[in-house]
Parts: structure tokens; sequence; C-alpha cells
């Protein structure tokens, strides 16, 4: 993240020094000829002109397109906590690694096994878009759910493991808060409280066997994870550890 903004910001450099330019000719300008030398009014307007500036250089550099990276992190963190909240006695994985890439989330409980991933999207602001869109996210769902049932079956455990995408974004359609499309369950994030319970716990486990897995699938992620974390995956570790954040809404 960080070096994609660094290469926008070197990309962009002359934008950003015309922006600074400009501001400081203007602010500089304007206090001049209106504001007195002396007193707390001077004092004020040069300070506020200063936390201006460095707001005019971070908005800049925000539009470097990584507002997108850090909201689906959030969206990831934010599945992660209603999972937990609304699946009270299952086992929930983060980040479980696939060969490379990594499924979002896995939810194990006497009511089966669930591969999540979450999608983040500005797309819905248009209002042009719903739920049927994410064709991609659910094949994606269904792909990473058949290659966690491979991992399952060379464990010796035959059990099937059932899709999802949990959507996220600014005016997502919140008519359902949950749509069946073939194997792939759609839920909309925002109304996490609302999901319905047969949705997440359909085939029954035992309890030795969600044990058993959860403890298999926990040991392989530790096994298989990559040893270095992102810093902003680390950041919402952290903060995700340290505040526990309120759910979005």
């Amino acid at each position: 993240m960080f070096d994609r903004r660094r290469a926008f910001l070197h990309r962009n450099r002359w934008r950003l020094f015309v922006l600074v330019g400009g501001y400081t000719v203007l602010f500089g300008t304007i206090g001049a000829f209106l504001v007195p030398d002396a007193g707390w009014w001077s004092g004020a307007y040069w300070g506020a002109g200063s936390v201006g500036l460095l707001w005019a250089i971070s908005w800049f550099a925000s539009l470097d397109g990584s507002i997108f990276v850090r909201a689906g992190g959030w969206a990831e963190e934010w599945t992660s906590e209603a999972l937990r909240k609304k699946s009270s006695g299952f086992t929930v994985i983060d980040d479980f690694p696939l060969g490379g890439r990594n499924l979002d989330h896995v939810l194990i409980g006497s009511g089966g096994i669930v591969a999540v991933e979450t999608k983040w999207t500005s797309k819905w602001r248009n209002r042009q878009h719903d739920l049927k869109d994410l064709e991609l996210e659910r094949s994606q769902a269904a792909f990473q759910a058949g290659k966690l049932q491979e991992i399952l079956e060379s464990f010796g455990h035959s059990v099937d493991v059932r899709p999802a995408v949990v959507a996220w974004g600014p005016g997502i359609p919140t008519d359902e808060c949950f749509v069946q499309f073939g194997r792939v369950g759609v839920f909309v994030g925002d109304r996490w409280k609302d999901w319905p319970e047969r949705a997440l716990a359909r085939d029954f486990l035992s309890a030795m066997d969600v044990q058993q897995i959860a403890k298999e699938l926990i040991q392989f992620a530790e096994e298989n994870s990559p040893r270095e974390m992102s810093l902003g995956r680390k950041s919402l570790r952290i903060a995700r550890a340290l505040l526990s954040p309120t759910l979005h809404r």
C-alpha cells in the first residue's frame, strides 16, 4: 500500500507541487492583507493554514486508490465480527491460506462448514447494481469452497463445504438480508443481525467432529500462512484486538 502511494506521488509530483504552491500563495496573500501581524488572530490563521495544507496533501495522496484496498480490509474485519456475533458456538478462522491465495473466513460448527468471501465495492452508489452482479465473487467463493473441501478430504473428513459471499459498500441494496444463488449464499453485511440462522446452520456435525476439524484447520493455517503480514493488515489486527470496534452500520 505504501509503495503504491509513493509511486502515485512520484508520478504526480508536479501536480502536487502546483497544489502546494497555489495553496501557499493564496493563503499567504490573504493573510498578508487581511490578518493583523500580531495577536491571537494571526496565530489562529496561520495555524489553520498549516493544518489545511497538511489536509490538502493527505487528500491528494488518497487519490491513489488505496482507499479501496483499505476498505476491503475493513470489510473483512466487519464480516469477521459479524460471524462471531451471529454464529455463536462456531469457530471462525480468518485469512485461511489456499495455495498462494487466501479464503477470507472459514466458519466451522455443528451446522457444517462455510467458506466465506467478503466483497466491498463502491459501485452500489449509482444504484444500477444489485446482488446478482456478484457473479465473479460467487464463482470465487465456490472455487475456494472446493479447495477447502479437498483439504478436509486429505484429512479424512467427508464434509460438504458451502460457499458464501458477504457484500458491503455504500448504498448497497438492503431489501433482502440474504439471497441464495444455487449453492452460494449472499449475505448483506449491513444487515448481519437479520441473517437467517438456517443459512449458517444446515448440516449436522457432532461436537467431536467440530473440535477435530477446527483443530486441524487452525494448525494447517498456522503452518501455511505467510510469515510476513502487510502493515495494513497488522494494523487492522492490532486495532481489532485493542479496541474491539463496533460493527460498521
